[in-house]
């Protein structure tokens, strides 16, 4: 009578979807120390929104270029990367 938790794929519509959501558990947990305030910056302006299928879904690389003149997110690109080595190495968020 249990119901299964629903899987990333379920859950996100793109990985990179997946990787900003992870960040954002691991700064509401807590689990985070002296996190870059350009990253934070970046995480900021990025836009979300529900996707195809109520599927959380995160701009685009290429969207947030163009709406931030051109800048690219390449520091919260690396936090997404580094949360992404912590999980697979077995740390667990949340």
């Amino acid at each position: 009578q249990q119901r299964r938790p629903k899987t990333c794929y379920e859950h996100y519509s793109k990985f990179v979807s997946e990787l900003a959501f992870a960040v954002r558990s691991v700064v509401e947990s807590k689990q985070s120390r002296n996190f870059p305030m350009a990253a934070a910056e970046e995480f900021q302006q990025r836009q979300w929104e529900f996707g195809y299928g109520d599927k959380y879904e995160i701009e685009s690389k290429v969207d947030y270029k163009l709406r931030s003149g051109g800048r690219s997110p390449n520091y919260s690109d690396s936090v997404m990367i580094a949360v992404e080595g912590a999980r697979r190495v077995g740390q667990p968020i949340g």
